[in-house]
């Protein structure tokens, strides 16, 4: 059974974004904003530091904007959409490995694109394992 806890933060979790930053290219994480007058995208986040309550807001390069599935996979790792997976694809009675990328489709987070079976959407769940992501390991899609 999940506890309020429990689910306040998954709920938290869901609600979480990362992108790279547009200076650096480094990975930021927090709440996403957006400027209309400039058209940028923002990362917003608040962290305590030794003294007090800090916040820091980074643009970000709008293609790499990722949404927190709330899931996390079997290694207990947040799972974020571009995501790369793998996981086990069962086909009568079989056991089959395959890696595909997250994606949110229909209203529910799947994982997509699967290497070994094309077209193959499976229902993301906790039995799979975070590989990578399109942004830094795309080479883990390719044929």
């Amino acid at each position: 059974m999940v506890t309020e806890r429990k689910r306040g933060m998954r709920m938290q979790n869901r609600y979480l974004f990362k992108a790279k930053r547009k200076d650096d290219g480094e990975w930021v994480f927090g709440g996403l904003s957006y400027c209309e007058k400039t058209n940028a995208y923002f990362i917003t986040n608040m962290g305590k530091d030794h003294i007090s309550y800090i916040c820091f807001h980074k643009e970000v390069d709008s293609n790499t904007i990722c949404q927190c599935t709330g899931l996390k996979d079997k290694n207990g790792k947040l799972i974020w959409e571009n995501d790369i997976v793998k996981g086990k694809y069962y086909d009568n009675g079989k056991s089959h490995r395959h890696i595909g990328q997250v994606k949110y489709i229909y209203e529910a987070y799947k994982v997509v694109g699967v290497k070994q079976y094309t077209g193959y959407h499976a229902h993301l769940d906790g039995s799979y394992e975070v590989i990578g992501n399109i942004f830094d390991n795309p080479e883990l899609l390719e044929e």
